[in-house]
């Protein structure tokens, strides 16, 4: 149903009886979170008690803050395509979602974990690191347990605000406490990209080496060359930019290791072909230039698909014993 329908049917609703119920105002409010109306989810929670004589609830809340996360993200989103810096004197809706949630408490309605995870990835999205490990300390003391998607978000709010100690103590917390929370994929990541940015080169590639033997990140799989021939692959397609050149370089860097030549065919890297990256593709350029320019390696992009690079074997006998000869 259009949100203008929900709307006026409780504002009529309200006119022709007097009073309203809360599951009316709740879902017109959740109708404004998929109508990307924020402002009107907040407008309609803020005038309850005037208009409707009724207190919001905690769906209430949840609702419009899952809203304000969802501007945030959205409007994060359409400043990266545009490249307009955002004005610190500008409204933003973490702030909105922030301050639900601490009307939510003041009122003595305790947030659910949704409530406390929209909150966290509005933080996220800004980058507003201290405000996220805040949030999760709040849920502590209302003795809720911080899930894997709260503590991912504040791992990325801190990437995005340069605070790799703290990313890496959450990382850390993470896999110390004996809940049934485990790192993923997302957790390794964005804590990778935190280091890559600290120029913490080594951590990173042990972190990187820690997750694959826990199986977290899988880099191999099998795929079809252009001959038809089942070969072995470094996918990276859904790898960052810095756990790409960490796999990529870790893999090159572990066959100086082998005692006997190997005999060995292409090595190809799946990096894709832009599609799921904002603007330009990423991993492609980073990959070849790590390739080329970093390790001395001849690589090429593959002739039948863009999305690969390929590797010989002569060139990968060619880095193993100039990289032999230096040392």
């Amino acid at each position: 149903i259009d949100l203008k329908y929900r709307r006026a049917a409780v504002n009529s609703d309200s006119k022709q009886r007097g009073l309203v119920s809360i599951n009316a105002i709740n879902s017109v409010i959740r109708a404004c979170s998929r109508d990307a109306r924020p402002d009107v989810a907040v407008q309609i929670l803020n005038d309850m008690h005037t208009k409707y004589n009724i207190s919001p609830n905690e769906t209430t809340y949840r609702l419009a803050i899952i809203a304000c996360n969802q501007a945030e993200h959205r409007e994060r989103r359409q400043r990266r395509n545009t490249a307009v810096a955002s004005n610190p004197l500008e409204f933003q809706w973490w702030e909105c979602s922030l301050s639900l949630l601490r009307r939510m408490r003041e009122d003595e309605i305790r947030p659910s974990v949704q409530a406390y995870s929209s909150t966290v990835s509005s933080l996220e999205a800004a980058g507003q690191w201290q405000r996220a490990i805040g949030v999760l300390q709040s849920m502590r003391e209302d003795g809720e347990i911080p899930n894997l998607y709260c503590l991912n978000a504040a791992i990325s709010a801190c990437e995005k605000g340069g605070a790799w100690v703290e990313a890496l103590e959450l990382y850390e917390s993470i896999r110390s406490q004996k809940s049934s929370i485990r790192t993923n994929f997302i957790t390794v990541n964005s804590l990778l990209i935190a280091l890559e940015k600290a120029s913490q080169v080594e951590l990173a590639e042990s972190i990187y080496q820690e997750a694959v033997r826990d199986k977290i990140i899988s880099p191999w799989v099998r795929r079809y060359d252009n001959d038809g021939t089942l070969r072995r692959m470094m996918d990276l397609h859904k790898f960052s930019a810095p756990m790409a050149k960490i796999a990529v370089r870790g893999y090159l860097e572990s066959l100086l290791t082998m005692k006997k030549k190997a005999i060995r065919g292409d090595t190809i890297f799946i990096v894709g072909k832009g599609k799921g990256s904002e603007g330009k593709p990423v991993l492609l350029p980073t990959i070849l230039n790590l390739l080329r320019e970093e390790l001395g390696v001849d690589a090429k992009v593959d002739d039948n698909n863009v999305g690969r690079i390929r590797v010989t074997g002569a060139s990968i006998d060619n880095f193993i014993e100039t990289r032999r000869w230096k040392e």
